[in-house]
């Protein structure tokens, strides 16, 4: 089980009211467990890995990266994979 806890002095976070404070995120196993905004946090966590985010950084917490590169060597170019739908719809309407 590995414990992170991740502070930094500029954070956003506040769906759907977002707002921009500091904050401390306590993270188990790869999830977040707490977002917490002071550093109280710490005694409640003796042997978690400390992240100091600096202070010219933003920390967005929960933020997934969704960017797949299309043109990587396993997947073939876009236009070869949308090449039999735009023939099947155009022999459709034609």
């Amino acid at each position: 089980m590995t414990i992170q806890i991740f502070r930094a002095r500029r954070a956003i976070i506040g769906y759907p009211y977002i707002h921009e404070s500091p904050v401390t995120v306590v993270v188990r196993d790869g999830v977040i467990e707490e977002i917490y905004d002071d550093d109280t946090v710490a005694t409640n966590y003796p042997d978690a890995e400390n992240v100091i985010i600096p202070e010219d950084q933003v920390l967005l917490p929960g933020l997934v990266d969704t960017h797949v590169p299309v043109s990587s060597p396993n997947v073939p170019s876009p236009s070869l994979v949308l090449l039999p739908g735009l023939v099947c719809w155009l022999l459709l309407i034609l």
